[in-house]
């Protein structure tokens, strides 16, 4: 884990379950130069389809996978050390996502491509040519029809010639087909079946000659209809081969890798319907003719993933970058100047972008888009900035950044220092399977590496989904934690093992039980003076903690009370426990009435007596609750009136509501503190008698009674401050 990104996850970043999480993108890597000691030079190919498995009707299977050959097809010679492919998932029945890697090599935790049931998505590929010539096609679920189209190789340079050396570029926008984008061909958007041709040399820092290929991002927007288009040298033949798929309304990125023809152009083709294109250029690949002074050489290597932010950097907010250190770290050259990378965004919160830039300068490209809840991958070739960093901004709201290495480009010439190979193998130790509370924790580290190795231990509440930094990094092996303030439940412990520069090494985990005890400070307990002011009543012992003094009647008079309306369960029709205490307070369910008050009108008192509410609603969770006590806030929940469920209904209420409802009796009591096994509740109820059960003050209820009779009442709690 590098510097930045620990320095983001100590501040709280939520992360997943502890195995799940730490077992995330942990391939284990080797340096690049162990499969090709010389870097390698580009040989772009006429899009060329050698795969679609819709004509043979064979598609790929649940966890299954297919072996491609790639050499000896159209001209790819038997030593080429990696392919170029434009890979799409058609039909598939049900989301899943595409791996492709070298054949004869385990399938690594990357993937590709990713797509829901019935999408039709394209990615480009930079695969490492594995075993027999062939590459892997792994699909995680369901089954889904792949085609694919060979777009060029890479083989062994020689150094007599630039030919094929690439030339990184600040990325740059030389095509907009918007009405008034200011930008070549503004106003021309793709109609059907018709062609654009796209100026790519002497464009966005692409020299007038000396051109064989280009990288571009090529971006369709304002979709009319199901289509797709095609990407080929500007001037030649239309070849049977699709770069991009979309149904109507659609904004989808790939990236392309083409031949440009004798004009200088690229030629791009569109199916049906009307769509504005977008291409912005990234670096191009020189025919030889001159030698650019920033020529470089691919260095293929075994897929690694590098970052993921749902579990190991700060998810990237709105119009902000999130800098990744990636020279130099697993496997990657220290003087690494762009590398082939898979950027997949997911868990978005609203339509944005990503761009990728080596300096954080406002971007006027982009490099994936996407909309709220999509999971979208796309290849990215990307500088990297002078102390090999990239640098990715989000535009708009919230969304996670996935980013999967396949190779890198180094300066030809000297090659730079070896990077660094890290640790292979983490283990971690506890000399106990539980904690008790004050008592440290001794845990023992070990780890295979190549080289010195330092240790990162890290913790993970049993209420929480962030991971807490204890220790930085060190070179002892062995560490105790502070458990003095440890909650109750199950902690994750972890330690990421580090060899020299290879930040993002492996890890190790393992989990605890904490035997502890909390309580909520300062609640002064109150009994409900009314037959049915339980919620009041705890509203008051909660408004207590916050040192406010407020009665019953007080609260009551804060909701307002509509007792207008007779019946029980479903018969309520034009009364709102949301809004108003419902019922007469000191009626019982025996008279025909159902009284009481939910959530929304405690929130509104809550307010008008001057207290704090941090949260309300249902759906907090039982994990959530004791995440809130454990921080000393007491919580105000519904259950049952004698922890049983004998029977669960709804009531109509106000003609627009359905409120969940459970016998006998609907009732509300205040949590004040946990343990490992039980909730310690102050119950309104002050006495026994009919039916009660845990009532008065200071009452420990089994987490599974607590639980049961909770979530009858979905989850229904407000949370004090």
């Amino acid at each position: 884990m590098s510097s930045k990104l620990a320095s983001a996850v100590r501040a709280g970043v939520s992360l997943t379950a502890v195995l799940g999480a730490l077992a995330l993108g942990l391939a284990n890597p080797t340096s690049a130069r162990a499969g090709s000691e010389a870097g390698s030079s580009y040989v772009p190919l006429a899009p060329y389809r050698i795969l679609d498995t819709r004509l043979s009707g064979d598609p790929v299977g649940n966890n299954s996978t297919e072996n491609l050959t790639v050499t000896g097809i159209d001209s790819v010679p038997t030593a080429a050390t990696a392919v170029v492919l434009n890979v799409t998932a058609s039909d598939p029945t049900s989301p899943s996502y595409l791996t492709v890697f070298a054949a004869g090599e385990s399938t690594p935790n990357v993937s590709n491509l990713n797509f829901s049931s019935g999408e039709t998505v394209a990615n480009l590929t930079v695969v490492p040519v594995g075993v027999n010539g062939q590459v892997t096609i792994y699909n995680a679920a369901g089954t889904v029809a792949v085609i694919v189209d060979l777009e060029g190789y890479f083989e062994a340079s020689s150094s007599s010639s630039t030919a094929g050396s690439y030339v990184a570029l600040n990325p740059a926008r030389i095509t907009d087909t918007r009405a008034g984008s200011g930008e070549p061909n503004s106003g021309d958007p793709l109609t059907p079946r018709g062609t654009l041709n796209v100026q790519v040399d002497g464009e966005g820092g692409v020299p007038s000659a000396g051109v064989e290929a280009a990288a571009l991002n090529v971006t369709v927007t304002d979709t009319t209809q199901y289509s797709y288009l095609t990407a080929f040298p500007g001037g030649g033949a239309l070849p049977l081969a699709s770069n991009l798929n979309w149904w109507p309304g659609d904004t989808v990125a790939n990236r392309v890798i083409v031949p440009v023809g004798a004009s200088g152009e690229v030629s791009i083709y569109n199916s049906q319907g009307d769509a504005d294109l977008v291409v912005d250029v990234v670096g191009y690949f020189a025919d030889g003719t001159s030698t650019p002074s920033n020529a470089s050489l691919f260095y293929p290597m075994s897929p690694i993933r590098v970052l993921d932010t749902r579990i190991d950097a700060g998810t990237p907010g709105a119009n902000s970058y999130l800098p990744e250190q990636l020279a130099g770290v697993d496997g990657i050259s220290s003087i690494a100047n762009a590398i082939v990378a898979n950027l997949t965004s997911t868990d978005a919160t609203e339509s944005s972008y990503f761009s990728l830039v080596p300096e954080q300068t406002t971007p006027t490209t982009s490099d994936a888009n996407f909309s709220a809840n999509q999971t979208v991958p796309n290849l990215v070739i990307t500088a990297l900035s002078s102390e090999g960093e990239t640098n990715i901004y989000n535009d708009r709201g919230t969304a996670d950044a996935i980013v999967d290495v396949f190779g890198f480009f180094e300066p030809e010439g000297t090659p730079g220092p070896p990077a660094v190979a890290p640790c292979t193998s983490a283990s971690l130790n506890p000399g106990a399977t539980t904690a008790t509370q004050g008592t440290p924790m001794a845990v023992t580290a070990g780890s295979s590496c190549p080289a010195a190795v330092s240790y990162e231990y890290w913790y993970q509440p049993s209420y929480s989904s962030a991971w807490v930094l204890a220790q930085s990094w060190t070179s002892d092996g062995g560490y105790s934690y502070d458990t003095s303030n440890w909650a109750p439940g199950t902690y994750g412990l972890a330690v990421w093992a580090s060899t020299a520069g290879a930040y993002q090494s492996v890890s190790a985990s393992t989990s605890v039980l904490s035997n502890a005890t909390v309580l909520v400070s300062g609640v002064t307990y109150s009994a409900q003076i009314y037959g049915m002011s339980c919620e009041e009543a705890s509203l008051e012992m909660g408004l207590s903690h916050e040192g406010i003094s407020v009665t019953q009647q007080q609260v009551l008079d804060a909701e307002g009370v509509n007792e207008s309306v007779p019946g029980i369960g479903p018969a309520y029709t034009k009364a709102d426990p949301m809004v108003n205490f419902v019922g007469p307070p000191n009626g019982r369910e025996a008279a025909g009435y159902e009284p009481g008050t939910y959530y929304g009108a405690i929130v509104d008192a809550a307010d008008l007596l001057g207290g704090d509410v941090i949260a309300a609603g249902e759906d907090i969770s039982p994990t959530a609750v004791y995440d809130y006590v454990d921080q000393n806030h007491p919580v105000e929940v519904w259950v049952t009136f004698d922890f049983h469920v004998d029977h669960g209904t709804t009531w109509l209420t106000n003609g627009v509501h359905t409120w969940p409802w459970a016998g006998p009796d609907e009732h509300v009591v205040l949590i004040v503190g946990i343990d490992n096994n039980s909730v310690l509740i102050d119950n309104p109820w002050p006495v026994g008698g009919d039916g009660a059960e845990y009532y008065g003050q200071d009452q420990w209820v089994p987490m599974s009674t607590f639980q049961s009779v909770y979530g009858v009442y979905a989850d229904m709690a407000v949370v004090l401050q």
